[in-house]
């Protein structure tokens, strides 16, 4: 038998450590292979299934929703709401001038890709409207981010509002959104919280109640705009930009100051006073013509009406508490005059 020729224990641990190196090679590369192939799939996956493809999959009579396969209840939901809308605004003559494209995208960065697409948006607001999560009606389309399954009822609150802007706009044209900003948004506010109310009373009254607190607050505080301010579309969307506080405040103003003119002067005179814009006078101008009022008497009135409506409508154990306050203190004054006198 032939002899075996040890092998010095620095060599052999060589060998081992070798053989140990080639095997952790075989398993990198088998990993890399693996994950080369994974994401081979991923990428053919969506053209090869259809699965990620944005298509047609829902269609009422007047709308068409291309959205991913799997948000098939956002789909249903905006259908849904798309047709509330209709039933319940009316469809006057020539709107919608054709069906409604909407688009439903998966994250903010597909959805302002989409806008810079479909609408030619500059980057930065495509990437603003995108952050928001919902496009103004525009160019007959809207565009949504999927995270607004989420929003529940609100999400029907958005749609409506949009719709009513796509009907302002077509009756008005395009002066509102640009130059009259605070009356465009405070009518969207205004038909979505009205319609509404006949499906989800409880919700849309909690909502109209958190929007007239939302100006009470702000006014003790001295944070309203003056409605000068909040006229112009560039300006209205640099308080978006600035801060979720202003947004929720503009918006808020917007709507109760619209629900100010409306309830107070009826909603024919609004109407005219949106004619008047449209035919070129100013918010102030049409304002002075139709209720006679001066941009200042405006503001005074909306402004003692909103302080009224908080006292004695959202807020009155404060009024009450301060009105007893006010009482123990002047008594108290009262009081020592009384004893000064006396002395």
């Amino acid at each position: 038998m032939e002899a075996r020729v040890p092998i010095p224990i620095a060599f052999e641990r060589e060998a081992e450590s070798d053989i140990l190196f080639q095997r952790a090679r075989v398993r990198l590369t088998i990993s890399f292979a693996a994950r080369a192939i994974s994401l081979l799939l991923v990428m053919l996956w969506p053209a090869c299934s259809g699965a990620q493809q944005i298509e047609a999959v829902f269609e009422t009579s007047f709308a068409r929703i291309h959205s991913y396969s799997q948000h098939k209840e956002l789909v249903k939901a905006t259908g849904e709401s798309l047709e509330f809308a209709r039933q319940s605004l009316g469809n006057p003559a020539g709107f919608p001038p054709r069906k409604i494209e909407v688009y439903l995208y998966e994250s903010e960065q597909q959805m302002a890709e989409g806008l810079m697409a479909i609408l030619d948006y500059p980057r930065k607001d495509a990437e603003a409207v995108a952050k928001a999560g919902f496009s103004p009606f525009t160019g007959n389309t809207l565009h949504i981010n999927s995270r607004a399954e989420k929003w529940g009822r609100l999400f029907w609150h958005v749609v409506v509002h949009e719709y009513a802007h796509g009907m302002a706009e077509e009756r008005y044209g395009p002066v509102l959104p640009h130059s009259a900003r605070w009356v465009y948004e405070g009518l969207g506010e205004f038909e979505a919280n009205r319609t509404l109310r006949r499906k989800f009373e409880a919700f849309e009254e909690a909502y109209a109640t958190s929007r007239f607190k939302v100006v009470f607050k702000a006014l003790l505080f001295f944070k309203l705009f003056q409605f000068k301010n909040i006229l112009a579309q560039d300006d209205w969307f640099a308080n978006i930009a600035n801060s979720r506080e202003r947004w929720d405040i503009q918006y808020a103003q917007a709507y109760t100051a619209v629900d100010y003119l409306i309830t107070n002067y009826g909603f024919d005179n609004f109407a005219a006073l949106l004619t008047e814009v449209k035919n070129g006078r100013s918010v102030e101008e049409a304002m002075q013509k139709i209720f006679g009022l001066s941009p200042l008497r405006f503001e005074l009135r909306y402004y003692a009406f909103m302080l009224l409506r908080g006292l004695f409508g959202f807020y009155v154990h404060y009024t009450l508490a301060l009105a007893a306050l006010g009482f123990l203190l002047s008594l108290t004054v009262l009081l020592l005059v009384k004893r000064r006198r006396s002395l």
